[in-house]
């Protein structure tokens, strides 16, 4: 039993969630004190109250009577700027619903990006893109071999890429905290299935707080993992009917199903996580890191180009020119090498835990 000086997971906490939310599964996680983080909208008065009083509308809000709670589906959290220079466009943010935060504010809203690798990007120029054209006949003409002098300067077209740029990521649901026992001074507690992070190392007395570490180890659905398996199912691996696997968030991010929304535009090619697990637009199935084509395009300086079309070398009577030729395809294909490992953002590692009872 709790007493006066515990101390309670505050209102509006948000909690990562591996289990499947329908409608039943919703309406007892409500029951519980927690709602589904998909923006839906609530009034400021009577039964939320409190959890306005502590996001207030930051998440948006349709008109003065009613807020928004948290949507997150097929997104990523991302931790506030606020004085540090870690999001470079946090002036630029904007608000996912109406009436919600915008720029350096806790609740904003960002779209992807794509930034220059920190290994460059080569590109493969097909040479014959270019020709030498004598432009006096019969007037002495020569050529000197070049391609020209200039260097050009060429935006990319906007093709090719990903559809998003992101990291390798793993389905998870987001609750949000709305409710408080103070009739009996009890805290509502994290349920069976919720994901934390843990800034420790695995240690037996987590384990001994009913939290194990999602590292995808093989558990029966049978013993003392039971109410876990009730949860989760076999959304994340499953070998047999009486054996289930934990999430494995080891070296991956956590991204929210995307459900009826269309912020991940890839989810029907989401994969398993272990065999047996869920894929598609599912809690627990995986994503590999993509890199999209740049909002902005891409510059790059060909060197050995001509300055502009038609642009010549004169010397005494002999002139040589040199222009693009209009017949060819002029495509400069990025080739497989170069960039980085992997795409992905900014990051510190924990590990994380799962309640299992």
């Amino acid at each position: 039993m709790n007493t006066e000086s515990s101390i309670f997971l505050p209102l509006g906490t948000i909690l990562s969630y591996a289990g499947e939310i329908n409608t039943d599964r919703e309406k007892e996680l409500n029951e519980q004190g927690w709602l589904y983080c998909n923006g839906q909208s609530l009034e400021r008065t009577g039964k939320y109250a409190k959890l306005f009083d502590s996001i207030l509308t930051n998440y948006g809000q349709k008109d003065s009577y009613h807020f928004n709670v948290p949507d997150l589906r097929g997104v990523f959290i991302r931790g506030v700027s606020g004085s540090t220079s870690n999001d470079p466009d946090r002036e630029l943010r904007t608000s996912l619903l109406l009436g919600g935060a915008t720029k350096n504010k806790i609740g904003s809203y960002q779209g992807y990006a794509t930034a220059v690798p920190k290994n460059s990007f080569t590109a493969s120029i097909n040479c014959n893109n270019i020709v030498r054209r004598s432009v006096d006949g019969g007037c002495g003409v020569a050529s000197s071999g070049k391609y020209g002098e200039g260097n050009v300067k060429v935006s990319t077209d906007g093709s090719g890429g990903d559809i998003e740029t992101r990291p390798k990521n793993k389905y998870i649901y987001y609750i949000i905290k709305y409710s408080f026992n103070d009739v009996y001074n009890e805290d509502v507690m994290p349920p069976i299935g919720s994901v934390i992070p843990f800034a420790g190392s695995n240690n037996s007395e987590v384990t001994g707080q009913n939290w194990i570490l999602c590292d995808g180890a093989a558990l029966s659905s049978k013993e003392s993992f039971s109410s876990l398996y009730k949860t989760i199912g076999t959304a994340h691996g499953s070998s047999n009917t009486d054996i289930f696997n934990l999430p494995d968030y080891r070296g991956y991010f956590l991204r929210g199903v995307s459900d009826s929304t269309n912020r991940d535009q890839d989810n029907k090619n989401r994969e398993a996580s272990l065999p047996g697990g869920n894929s598609g637009n599912s809690v627990g199935s995986k994503q590999s890191d993509a890199t999209a084509y740049p909002m902005n395009d891409f510059q790059t300086t060909i060197h050995g180009l001509p300055s502009q079309e038609g642009s010549s070398i004169i010397s005494g009577l002999v002139k040589d020119a040199f222009i693009w030729n209009s017949n060819v395809q002029k495509n400069i294909e990025v080739a497989t090498s170069g960039g980085d490992s992997e795409t992905r953002p900014r990051n510190l590692s924990v590990n994380y835990y799962i309640r299992f009872r």
